[in-house]
């Protein structure tokens, strides 16, 4: 297996803020250094990748989210490096300030998708299920909604 696979352990059940998960440098990081950055879920505060996920494989710039996250927010915010895939659904802001790299999801994107972008490259699969994406091709920034599935 090549790059970092991070499997839902079990379906979220309340809202979980993921914006500062990928903000900072990842690409390098072990499965070990990604377990222990944390993401705010909203009753119960501050929670590590590793509570959520299991995560395997080696660095290589890219990583693989799998399972339904419709209730995490601002997945893939703020990104700036490597090759983020996104397995599932997304909640809102997914991609947000997204400043370089390439985000890809796989499903069902929620409202405010790509808001704030200003490099990298955004791709959402599932046409016709994007709620509000309103940055295209600004500044640096693109992003592709594609009308079919893989």
């Amino acid at each position: 297996m090549s790059g970092l696979r991070l499997t839902l352990r079990s379906r979220l059940e309340e809202r979980v803020e993921f914006g500062p998960a990928f903000a900072a440098a990842w690409t390098a990081a072990s499965p070990a250094e990604i377990a222990r950055r944390e993401v705010r879920s909203v009753r119960s505060g501050m929670v590590s990748l590793g509570d959520l996920f299991t995560i395997d494989g080696t660095p290589d710039g890219t990583a693989t989210l799998v399972g339904d996250l419709a209730l995490a927010e601002r997945v893939g915010a703020g990104l700036s490096e490597g090759f983020m895939r996104v397995e599932g659904n997304v909640g809102d802001r997914a991609g947000a300030e997204l400043s370089g790299g390439r985000l890809e999801l796989g499903g069902n994107a929620g409202h405010s998708t790509g808001e704030g972008m200003s490099g990298g490259l955004l791709v959402v699969r599932r046409y016709g299920l994007v709620q509000g994406l309103r940055t295209v091709n600004r500044a640096l920034g693109i992003a592709r909604v594609c009308p079919f599935r893989r």
